[in-house]
């Protein structure tokens, strides 16, 4: 006899088939998990036979900013062309306490930045043991280490918003991260802090919460996006009227069978596959499906003031943290980082990237419409994140973080769209937030249609970067 299909959860009031549960797949964190390692391993592996096994190839150092006479010999120096930003992730790597600007033929073109984005280099000289000839490999094994994380994590948040935890693996197909894995950079890192952090905040873990997002801050400040919007999403609650609801709009059909306090299931499992499903995101940092007295096949967020509070104060830590660094920085080298990345990235809204459309139509070749490929859908991510944003299930203040992550990309300078490498890692919270919106919203076809999408380009990006190099 076969087992019928479990109903879960889709979003407040509804539900929805996990059809990967007919077909065998667990319906567990460490699917998608295991399936980031593996996609991780198999990219890295064929990137070092690419590089004849020489794990500094990854790092990209090269002139101006790597002397070959000064530079350690584990350390491949190649032509200027071929230098990227992972030479500076490398120098952090090799001394993370130094002031100094050159170490080991390796310089800091704005060092109080490079400084800034502290946690990646930080992390490659606690794994390779304080030996710089192994800080080529730690900074690849961390990355590897990373897509599993963001893979396990994006699983319970997709189990969370109510869908299969296989969905996880939408988040390890950011594009973005196949620049990561090849370049040595540190968005994998950071993203895994980022959204360890947004899964502590709807488990209502305060602490874990606080420090994984400080983490995220001193690892890449663009996280700061996230950060602050979360921040003002939880104020909002804060903020509103005691003892009423915030409603949405969208109406939503009616379960199937009675759903438990706070929205579980009565005859569902949890996160670790034991009694009660949490639907959606309910029973989490105050954000539920429902409550006594409220119209049935609409969702609802009821506001908890004190639940609101401990966010704002997570966030307020983070973003203390993120400025007090900041200005450590500033004593040190004589620069603010934010100011000085700012200055180098970003422009008038859409300024840049209407430039560089100018350009690229039509393509003039291979590179050229590569590039506008990954603009297309870009632009199509984000749309379709801003479309199903009025009904989306997300919490709230994940759903208010979502408007200065898309801000960030839409002010980049047209020199970072003029190069796929540029705005495919820029855009990496604005990614990673339009999947969370995503996994919120109702509709089959949605996230199939994103799978292919997103495993389309990251594909054709891993291609790129292979050929590229060696």
């Amino acid at each position: 006899m076969t087992t019928p299909a479990r109903r879960f959860p889709d979003g407040p009031g509804g539900v929805v088939d996990r059809p990967g549960e007919r077909r065998g797949v667990p319906d567990r964190w460490w699917v998608p998990a295991a399936a980031g390692l593996v996609l991780a391993l198999l990219f890295v592996g064929a990137l070092l036979v690419r590089a004849d096994g020489d794990p500094s190839l990854l790092v990209h150092a090269g002139p101006p900013w790597t002397d070959a006479a000064q530079a350690r010999g584990s350390l491949t120096v190649q032509p200027a062309d071929e230098a990227f930003d992972g030479q500076f992730f490398y120098r952090l790597g090799v001394a993370p306490w130094s002031a100094a600007r050159t170490v080991d033929g390796v310089t800091f073109d704005l060092p109080a930045l490079r400084n800034a984005r502290w946690g990646y280099g930080a992390l490659a000289f606690v794994a390779s043991g304080g030996d710089p000839d192994l800080v080529p490999w730690a900074l690849i094994a961390l990355n590897v280490v990373a897509a599993a994380a963001v893979g396990g994590i994006g699983g319970a948040l997709a189990r969370s918003a109510g869908r299969h935890a296989a969905w996880g693996v939408l988040f390890v197909l950011w594009p973005g991260f196949a620049y990561s894995l090849s370049l040595d950079t540190s968005e994998l890192v950071a993203s895994a802090f980022l959204l360890g952090g947004l899964l502590a905040l709807r488990r209502g873990r305060w602490p874990v919460a606080g420090a994984l997002l400080v983490a995220a801050v001193l690892t890449r400040d663009t996280t700061l996006a996230v950060v602050a919007g979360v921040g003002i999403g939880g104020a909002w609650w804060w903020l509103a009227p005691s003892g009423r609801a915030r409603q949405r709009t969208t109406t939503w059909a009616a379960p199937e069978r009675p759903l438990g306090p706070g929205g579980a299931d009565a005859k569902g499992t949890d996160d670790a596959g034991s009694p009660a499903v949490v639907a959606g995101t309910a029973a989490v940092c105050g954000w539920g499906t429902g409550g006594a007295g409220l119209p049935a096949g609409r969702p609802v967020e009821v506001v908890d003031r004190r639940s609101a509070r401990a966010v704002v104060g997570v966030e307020a830590i983070a973003a203390a943290a993120f400025t007090g660094w900041q200005l450590l920085q500033r004593s040190r080298f004589g620069a603010l980082p934010l100011t000085s990345s700012g200055d180098n990235n970003l422009a008038a809204p859409f300024a840049g990237l209407v430039d560089q459309l100018a350009t690229l139509l039509p393509p003039a070749g291979a590179d050229e419409a590569f590039r506008l490929l990954c603009i297309v859908g870009l632009v199509v991510l984000l749309g379709s994140a801003i479309r199903a944003w009025p009904r989306s299930a997300a919490p709230w203040p994940e759903l208010v973080a979502f408007a200065p992550a898309v801000a960030v990309v839409v002010a980049l300078n047209a020199y970072l769209w003029s190069g796929a490498t540029a705005f495919g890692r820029a855009a990496t919270e604005a990614g990673l937030l339009a999947i969370v919106v995503l996994l919120g919203a109702r509709g089959r076809r949605t996230l199939p249609l994103l799978g292919v999408g997103l495993g389309g380009v990251w594909l054709l990006t891993a291609v790129a970067q292979l050929s590229k190099l060696g």
